[in-house]
């Protein structure tokens, strides 16, 4: 596939796509019962037998209602014909009826201006049927965007969805390793993010190379010019992406297999050696041992595989060629990665192993370097931080030992970041996202023989542990032990951020909810400042989503047409007429200004954001007293907790929002 970074249209070079849709297809007998067209027919008869008269005027046959019923080839055929002829003005004043075709003419009226509005953004457009005879079209690589139907079927439901996925898989395999097409899934209505991640899984879809969009949107000319070049951009760098995860899933498979192979081959007189020179001493648990043995040695398996390590070198790519655009915010699972990354978790009791085999032996927990307790409805955690040597041993250790154990407090993910204090970046607890700030100078002793009674007194549960690496840097921290563990670079983090957009009238009516609240227009981008440079410029900013951009230009386009005067108005005031100009002229440059301003500072006390040259839009939170503003339009913060914790902005420029 050949990779592109236009940057205007008139640079654009024709890009082939394919559409498919069941609007396409023939007329099925089974849409519309005979009975049902029986009574359409009556109907359109009336007493002067009027639709009878366009088909013989038209040269079709009458319809032989008597003799046919929903099975009959010959009533098959007599619909099909309707329907390529359904265009006739004379005809299609008829046939537009709920019980013939008004359904299936409204969705093939909407999918011609769909494929009206990909042509006239100098894409090529190949209209292709649910039913896809030649799959050879797909293994030269010519065609870069596949548009396809989530309901792919004559009636909608789970069959039409099964189809769906049925024709994206074999698209899909289709194609040449790493040249899949960038694949938009279009559904009439909005879908559940549930059953469009649904869709994605069954079909065996790649991330990267997959998005979904309102048929409403992309059969909209102003609109469908945020999503094309939304694509445009996704096109330089989806490929690399696509790429890298079928070779890393290929790794995956490939260690599996190994894996399987060579822990076959270990006898039991090998799981007695590791036991007698290893455990018999420290007193581990056998199982726990292997847990950490065989996924190191998994994970080598997968990571050594030579076509990995080669493409692992163009990653940095797929976010240097460009600015990245988020459609909506990242991902949830790309949270649930991350605490995989950081945490082990869903542990059993805490008691030893070896107590469980030998009732001669006390009560006493079997605890590890870096578990984690929590307490229902408490931001208050506990990690122990005694060398893991020390824990091992449960029938010499010294009962009245002590278990340090280091406090830690969580701290929601969007507020702002301490760097003065000891932190792990990232843990998710009672389904809210939360960093953990650890107070070094508070570390608790308890002794070993009474560490289940204080579990028990105060209500802990152990449902994770901090991975070692992790561990051990709050641990060295701790002892004020200089070498350091190097880590990972911490997780990308966000916060949620709820905003709508208001509006100042030519006539001086506010409207707070121009563009109505939603949790997906924007997100906080957080950042560890310890590890970047404290005048970095990508600290504490805040992304627009290219849904924020989608619903906000559906209603500004919107009001400009409230504003235009209507057929009975005589004059419109100056006031009124001055507004629509300067919002028409805005909506000209509002793609541009989306796609050159993605991120922005948090807002402080006088911020703005930058529309286009020497106009501005304002920022600010709920508390804003809007009465005083003198921009058309301005951004609102709403998180209750991010109000809380930000002064108001006052201030604010005097600056229009638009020209």
């Amino acid at each position: 596939m050949t990779e592109t970074s236009p940057t205007t249209e008139q640079e654009m070079k024709v890009i082939k796509a394919v559409v498919i849709d069941d609007a396409f297809d023939d007329i099925y007998a089974s849409e519309i019962p005979i009975e049902d067209y029986r009574a359409f027919c009556s109907e359109a008869n009336g007493e002067t037998d009027a639709f009878d008269k366009v088909l013989e005027a038209l040269n079709i046959d009458r319809p032989a209602l008597n003799d046919w019923n929903d099975d009959s080839v010959d009533y098959e055929n007599h619909l099909r014909v309707l329907w390529e002829r359904h265009d006739d003005p004379e005809l299609r004043k008829f046939v537009y009826h709920t019980s013939v075709f008004q359904r299936r003419i409204d969705n093939l009226d909407e999918l011609k201006r769909l494929c009206s509005n990909l042509k006239e953004k100098n894409f090529e457009i190949k209209e292709q049927k649910s039913f896809i005879e030649d799959w050879t079209i797909f293994n030269s690589n010519e065609y870069v965007y596949v548009f396809l139907d989530y309901n792919l079927g004559v009636q909608e439901g789970k069959e039409a969805v099964a189809n769906a996925q049925r024709i994206a898989k074999q698209i899909y395999d289709a194609c040449p390793k790493g040249s899949k097409p960038i694949t938009i899934l279009m559904s009439s209505d909005s879908r559940d993010e549930t059953l469009i991640e649904k869709f994605q899984e069954d079909a065996g879809w790649v991330e990267g190379v997959f998005r979904f969009s309102q048929k409403k949107d992309l059969s909209n000319p102003e609109k469908v010019s945020l999503l094309i070049r939304a694509y445009q951009e996704e096109f330089i760098s989806n490929g690399k992406l696509q790429s890298y995860l079928d070779t890393l899933i290929n790794a995956a498979k490939e260690a599996q297999d190994q894996f399987g192979v060579e822990v076959k081959k270990l006898k039991v007189e090998d799981y007695e050696y590791i036991y007698s020179s290893i455990l018999r001493d420290s007193q581990q648990p056998l199982g726990d041992y292997l847990k950490w043995l065989y996924g190191a040695h998994w994970q080598n398996l997968m990571f050594k595989n030579t076509e990995l390590i080669a493409i692992q070198d163009t990653l940095d790519q797929i976010i240097s060629d460009k600015k990245p655009l988020h459609h909506t915010t990242p991902s949830k699972n790309l949270s649930k990665i991350f605490m995989t990354a950081l945490y082990e978790q869903d542990f059993d009791t805490l008691a030893h192993k070896w107590y469980l085999n030998d009732e001669t032996l006390p009560d006493a927990p079997h605890l590890h370097l870096g578990d984690l307790f929590t307490s229902t409805g408490s931001k208050n955690v506990h990690m122990i931080i005694n060398p893991q040597c020390d824990l091992e041993r449960p029938s010499k250790m010294d009962k009245e030992m002590s278990i340090f154990v280091i406090p830690g407090t969580l701290d929601e993910i969007e507020n702002q970041i301490s760097n003065d204090k000891l932190k792990t970046e990232f843990f998710i607890f009672e389904e809210k996202q939360y960093r953990i700030y650890w107070n070094i100078e508070r570390v608790k002793t308890i002794e070993y023989k009474d560490f289940i009674d204080w579990v028990k007194k105060d209500q802990l549960n152990r449902e994770h542990r901090l991975r070692l690496p992790f561990a051990l840097e709050v641990q060295r921290r701790f002892t004020s032990n200089l070498s350091r563990v190097g880590l990972p670079v911490s997780p990308p983090l966000y916060g949620s951020l709820s905003i709508r957009v208001g509006y100042k009238s030519w006539d001086g009516k506010i409207n707070r909810d121009f563009l109505p609240a939603k949790d997906n227009y924007g997100f906080m981008q957080i950042k560890n400042l310890s590890r970047y440079d404290k005048d970095d410029e990508e600290k504490d900013k805040y992304r627009l989503t290219l849904q924020f951009a989608l619903d906000f230009k559906e209603a500004l386009i919107e009001e400009i047409k409230n504003l235009r005067p209507q057929e009975h108005d005589t004059e419109i005031d100056p006031k009124q007429k001055s507004l629509l100009e300067e919002l028409e002229k805005f909506n000209l440059k509002f793609d541009d200004w989306f796609f050159t301003n993605r991120a922005f500072k948090k807002p402080k006390p006088g911020d703005d954001f930058t529309i286009v040259e020497n106009k501005k839009l304002s920022s600010g939170y709920s508390t804003v007293d809007v009465k005083k503003l003198k921009t058309y339009f301005w951004i609102e913060i709403v998180n209750t907790e991010i109000v809380k914790k930000d002064t108001m902005i006052d201030n604010l420029p005097e600056s229009k929002c638009t020209s």
